[in-house]
């Protein structure tokens, strides 16, 4: 089930770059728009190490910024979309591999122009206009570094133990920040340059018997060490021996 509405939260067009008496209540008409259908949205990564598989359930939710440029200047957060995947999905990364999760969704680009007193101003928005929950996958490019959160403690696995998991309550922080989940690229009116959109992404729909991560040893003979970060719900590992 989808749910999307806008949040009308993050300062109102007046508070943005100019003085008030310049853009004192601004009647903004449509002028035209651009669509921008299936792009690949990041709502977090899986990480695995050196004789480990990552196994990763994961339901969420998560807000999308609305971003805004008054005249072609500095891009300006205005407010949010949110949009959920209630359905449970798993992903695995194992040995090393590591690989961000991308789900496609729609985004719209709108150029409005003043039609009230005082001189000609613009406005462009960008923003999210639909999410697709089936469309999950892992892709293998721009993954961030690791390790990268805060370390946890230290993982110990093979020989008598094989596998663990790591509930849903176990976790401290259960959201994740984006800093460029979507970038988008194309010919504005006023504005110049790219427009990334962050996201925050929460995990949802969980108890406390419910397993987040299962994580295995791919080396049953020996027992190996790892290093454990969390950054939200995201978990990364350095191989220790």
């Amino acid at each position: 089930m989808i749910r999307m509405e806008t949040l009308l939260a993050g300062p109102s067009a007046k508070k943005l770059r100019f003085e008030p008496e310049y853009i004192a209540n601004p009647i903004w008409v449509l002028v035209s728009s651009m669509s921008f259908n299936s792009v690949p949205t990041t709502i977090g990564y899986l990480h695995s190490s050196k004789y480990l598989r990552n196994e990763l359930t994961i339901k969420f939710s998560g807000l999308s910024e609305i971003k805004t440029s008054i005249d072609g200047g500095p891009l300006t957060v205005e407010g949010t979309v949110s949009f959920s995947y209630s359905v449970a999905k798993t992903y695995v990364q194992a040995n090393g591999s590591s690989a961000r999760i991308v789900y496609d969704a729609d985004y719209v680009y709108r150029y409005y122009e003043n039609d009230g007193e005082g001189p000609p101003f613009s406005r462009e928005v960008w923003r999210m206009t639909h999410f697709d929950p089936f469309s999950g996958r892992l892709r293998y490019v721009n993954v961030p570094s690791r390790p990268h959160g805060t370390k946890e403690g230290t993982l110990y696995l093979g020989a008598n133990i094989l596998s663990t998991v790591v509930r849903y309550d176990k976790l401290r922080q259960k959201t994740i920040t984006i800093g460029a989940s979507a970038v988008l690229t194309g010919s504005w009116k006023v504005f110049s340059g790219s427009v990334p959109i962050g996201a925050s992404i929460s995990l949802t729909n969980y108890n406390s018997t419910s397993a987040v991560y299962k994580l295995t040893s791919l080396d049953p003979e020996n027992e190996h060490q790892w290093e454990v970060y969390f950054d939200g719900w995201v978990i990364s590992f350095v191989f220790k021996k």
